[in-house]
């Protein structure tokens, strides 16, 4: 059976066991607790429904001798995907309707319940607008102008901290923390329902984790500065001489398959430190000519190297235990002339 079929198959029960779960989850007793198991195994099913249709959607884009319509196809994929997600609202909607329309007063849940119904309305809205805006195809920009390494003591933003650059930065991470907030959803109804003591854990649990969340986020994505006087990289608060940055690896995003493609640079040094180069955001390049020439200066300058395992000392596997890494050559060629959308990634992103 086509992979895609499997995908659509596993999306559509997905959705079906997800709107009857919903619709139940108030009922309290033994139905919300099914409903609960309902809510987590319909994401899953959903999730990895969506994974095997985008996995082939991005194989037969890579494949084609028509990346155009490839594109198109993907797209098409994108507004179906779209549109299931629409569901989420609706079927929060649905859950608190009948309440509604038979009269009998909202719990603080179900007001709760229309609160994220209509949230998550406004955020699917928002992104049928984002992909309908979007542009078809590669994004044409001119060829990058010769690097010029900026000479002085000064420090130059490579990276500035960008909302929307760190959340594609930490994609996977942030799928996976909607996905555990879905999966809470039933915790946090009884919390709210049980009164005041309720609200304030539940209040208390939220501001929290979204403290936490944003701390991770502006922790994983800093400000990048370079001084080429000096050699060193400023990362948030840390500061590390070029000659202590050893490795470097490519990461790549897309919001949809076909879509436009984010692509970064992290550099890696000592005790953990990171320095993610924001190389294109959405297709187009993100540095002036003055801050890809410092960045292409600090790369240069750095000794870096494929990683390899302990086992490994030669690094004959250093391309199978770390794909995502290049080499000084590599790095640097990224920098000064960061692959357009349809380009060739010097690494393998699967």
């Amino acid at each position: 059976m086509d992979r895609r079929i499997v995908g659509w198959l596993s999306i559509s029960a997905g959705a079906v066991v997800f709107v009857a779960s919903v619709v139940a989850l108030p009922s309290g007793g033994m139905a919300s607790s099914y409903a609960v198991i309902g809510i987590a195994a319909a994401l899953g099913a959903a999730v990895f429904g969506s994974a095997v249709v985008l996995r082939a959607a991005s194989t037969a884009l890579s494949a084609t001798n028509d990346p155009d319509a490839a594109r198109r196809s993907a797209r098409r994929l994108s507004w179906m995907l779209a549109a299931y997600g629409f569901l989420v609202p609706i079927a929060l909607l649905i859950g608190v309707g009948p309440t509604v329309i038979s009269g009998v007063p909202l719990r603080t849940s179900q007001y709760v319940m229309l609160a994220a119904g209509a949230v998550a309305l406004a955020g699917g809205i928002t992104l049928v607008i984002a992909l309908s805006r979007s542009r078809g195809g590669a994004i044409v920009d001119p060829e990058p102008a010769p690097v010029s390494v900026p000479s002085g003591d000064q420090w130059l933003i490579v990276t500035p901290r960008d909302p929307g650059a760190m959340v594609l930065y930490g994609m996977s991470s942030v799928v996976l923390a909607l996905l555990v907030s879905f999966s809470s959803l039933r915790l946090l109804v009884v919390a709210i329902d049980s009164g005041p003591a309720g609200w304030a854990i539940a209040l208390v649990v939220m501001v929290v984790l979204l403290v936490v969340a944003v701390w991770w986020l502006r922790r994983r994505f800093p400000q990048v500065s370079v001084n080429p006087g000096k050699g060193v990289v400023r990362a948030g608060a840390r500061e590390v001489p070029v000659d202590q940055l050893t490795a470097a690896r490519l990461v790549a995003s897309v919001v949809w398959p076909g879509g436009p493609r984010t692509l970064f640079l992290t550099l890696e040094g000592p005790d953990g430190f990171e320095a993610p180069l924001l190389l294109r955001r959405g297709g187009r390049l993100a540095m002036t000519d003055a801050q890809r020439g410092a960045a292409v200066a600090a790369v240069r300058a750095a000794p870096i190297r494929l990683p390899h395992a302990r086992e490994d000392p030669q690094g004959k596997f250093s391309r199978v235990t770390h794909p995502s890494h290049v080499d000084a050559e590599q790095a640097a060629l990224l920098v000064e002339s960061p692959p357009r959308d349809g380009d060739e990634l010097p690494v393998s992103m699967a």
